[in-house]
């Protein structure tokens, strides 16, 4: 075989997001696996994610489905905004300018690799990111070229 069956699963799921979790340590990591595994990590575009018991895995994967299926349902309520790939909220924006305007210049920063909105469910994290997102495409395609 010439790839593990890792990356057989990893290069099948093309437009899926693919959720690798690979226990640490692991001393005996095959060395074809341990190459995929730094290229995943260059790369930065897959959800990589450490565990160390079975538990820490069980609670990593039911948070991924969960949020998931949350993505799922969102877009599915969702139309997408004409010429962009950023879904439309269902109703309007109100409020919440500053956490959008502090969002956006933090996915503006070049020493800012991931930024995580954490709060309970239902507070409006999806909305803000969304919004933040409109923003910068809006203003990534009115800035003129140098």
């Amino acid at each position: 075989m010439d790839v593990s069956g890792l990356e057989d699963e990893y290069r099948s799921a093309q437009d899926k997001p693919p959720l690798i979790y690979v226990r640490e340590p692991s001393p005996d990591r095959d060395p074809r696996l341990s190459d995929l595994l730094d290229r995943i990590r260059r790369e930065a575009q897959t959800s990589y994610k450490s565990f160390g018991s079975p538990s820490e895995l069980q609670a990593l994967i039911e948070q991924d489905l969960a949020l998931l299926l949350s993505e799922r349902f969102e877009e599915s309520r969702l139309g997408p905004i004409e010429g962009t790939k950023v879904p439309t909220p269902a109703s309007s924006f109100i409020g919440r300018e500053r956490e959008v305007r502090a969002l956006c210049e933090l996915i503006e920063r070049d020493d800012v690799r991931l930024v995580t909105l954490t709060d309970p469910g239902g507070i409006g994290k999806t909305r803000i990111a969304l919004r933040a997102a409109s923003d910068l495409e809006t203003s990534s395609r009115t800035v003129s070229p140098s």
